[in-house]
C-alpha cells in the first residue's frame, strides 16, 4: 500500500458516516414499524382474551352471580391491563434500543465493502495519474525540442506535431483533474479564514486577463462596493473562480463578453459569472457536474475539454459549504451563481 493511503481521508469518512447514519435510521424505521405491528397484535390478543372471559361469565352465570364476579374481577382486570401495557412498553423500548444498536453495526457492515471499493478506486486513480504525469511531460518536452531544433519541417509534420501536443495537453488536464478530485476527496479539515470575496475575485480575474485578451473577449467586473466576508480556504475558492472563468472564456466566441458580479443578499454572499457563449442545452444541465460529461453541442466543438472542470468546481463549492447553480440558454450564454454563507 502506498504512503498516500495513510493521508487524511476525513472527507470520504464524513460521507460514509452520513450514509451509515441514514441507513441506520432506515433500519430503525423498519424495526419501529415491526414493533408497532407487534404491539397492536398483542393488544388485540389481550382484548380478545378479556372479551372471551367476559362472554363465558355472561353465558354460565345468573345476573347476581355476574355482578358478584365482575365486582371481584373488575379491579384485577384493570390492574392486569395496566401491567400488561406497562410491560409491553418496556419490551418495545428494549426492542427499539436493541434494533438501533444492531442497525448501526449492520449498516457499517453493509457499507464496508462499498467503502473499500471506493478507496481502492481512488488509490488506483491517484497511482495511475501520478504514473502518467512523467511520460506525458516527457512527450511534451520532446515535441517542443523537436519543433525548436527542426524549424524547416514539412507543413504536414508540423501540423501533426501540433495536434499531438494539443492532445498531450488535454491528457495532462485530465490527469491533473483526477489528482485534484482524489486530493479533495481525501483532504482533511482545511484551515478556514475570513476573507473578502472581492479580493479573491480580483486576483482570479487578473490571472485570466491574458487568456481573455488572446480571444478578444471583454472580461468585466461589477463588484460590491462593500467587503464581502466569507469563511473559506483561499486557494480552493480561487481555484473555483478560475475554473468557472476558464470555462466561460473557453466557450465564448471571439469578441464576446464575460461579466463577474458579486453582491450580498441577506446571509448569502453571491458570486455570479455570466458569459455570452454558446450556452448549454436544457437536457444537459442536470448532468454538467458529472465526471467526464460534456454537453451535446460542446462535444462537437473545436474547443477541447476534459469534462472534469465543473466536477471539480462542484466539489470545491461543497468544501466551502457553498451552493452552485447554472442557468443557460443556447445561443445566448450561461450564468453560474455561487452562494457562500456570509461570515459573521
Amino acid at each position: 500500500m502506498s504512503a498516500r493511503k495513510s493521508t487524511s481521508q476525513s472527507f470520504l469518512s464524513r460521507q460514509f458516516d452520513i450514509a451509515r447514519l441514514k441507513l441506520t435510521l432506515l433500519y430503525l424505521v423498519v424495526s419501529g414499524c415491526i414493533v408497532i405491528l407487534f404491539s397492536v397484535a398483542a393488544i388485540n390478543a389481550q382484548r380478545y382474551a378479556v372479551d372471551r372471559v367476559m362472554g363465558m361469565i355472561e353465558e354460565g352465570a345468573s345476573r347476581a352471580e355476574r355482578q358478584l364476579i365482575l365486582s371481584l374481577l373488575g379491579q384485577r382486570l384493570e390492574e392486569f391491563d395496566a401491567a400488561f401495557r406497562e410491560r409491553l412498553l418496556l419490551v418495545n423500548i428494549s426492542l427499539l434500543i436493541g434494533a438501533g444498536v444492531a442497525s448501526y453495526f449492520l449498516s457499517g457492515y453493509s457499507l464496508k465493502s462499498i467503502r473499500d471499493n471506493v478507496e481502492s478506486q481512488e488509490e488506483f486513480a491517484a497511482d495511475a495519474s501520478h504514473e502518467l504525469r512523467t511520460p506525458l511531460t516527457t512527450i511534451s518536452m520532446e515535441i517542443v525540442a523537436l519543433q525548436k531544433t527542426h524549424k524547416k519541417l514539412p507543413l504536414p509534420v508540423k501540423e501533426t506535431l501540433a495536434s499531438i501536443q494539443q492532445e498531450v495537453r488535454r491528457m495532462q488536464e485530465i490527469v491533473n483533474g483526477l489528482l485534484t478530485l482524489v486530493r479533495h476527496d481525501r483532504e482533511g479539515d482545511v484551515q478556514l479564514h475570513i476573507l473578502d470575496l472581492n479580493q479573491i475575485v480580483q486576483v482570479s480575474v487578473k490571472q485570466m486577463q491574458t487568456l481573455a485578451k488572446a480571444k478578444r473577449i471583454t472580461l468585466k467586473m461589477e463588484l460590491s462596493r462593500e467587503p464581502l466576508s466569507i469563511r473559506v480556504e483561499s486557494d480552493q475558492v480561487k481555484q473555483l473562480c478560475l475554473i468557472i472563468l476558464d470555462n466561460a472564456i473557453k466557450y465564448t466566441p471571439s469578441r464576446g463578453k464575460v461579466t463577474v458580479t458579486t453582491e450580498q443578499k441577506g446571509r448569502t454572499v453571491t458570486l455570479a459569472i455570466e458569459d455570452s457563449g454558446v450556452g448549454i442545452p436544457a437536457t444537459d444541465l442536470p448532468h454538467i457536474f458529472d465526471r467526464f460529461y460534456r454537453a451535446g453541442k460542446l462535444k462537437h466543438s473545436s474547443t477541447k475539454g476534459a469534462g472534469l472542470g465543473l466536477t471539480i468546481a462542484h466539489k470545491l463549492a461543497d468544501n466551502a459549504r457553498a451552493s452552485i447553480k447554472v442557468a443557460s440558454t443556447v445561443g445566448v450564454g450561461t450564468r453560474v451563481m455561487i452562494g457562500f454563507p456570509r461570515a459573521s
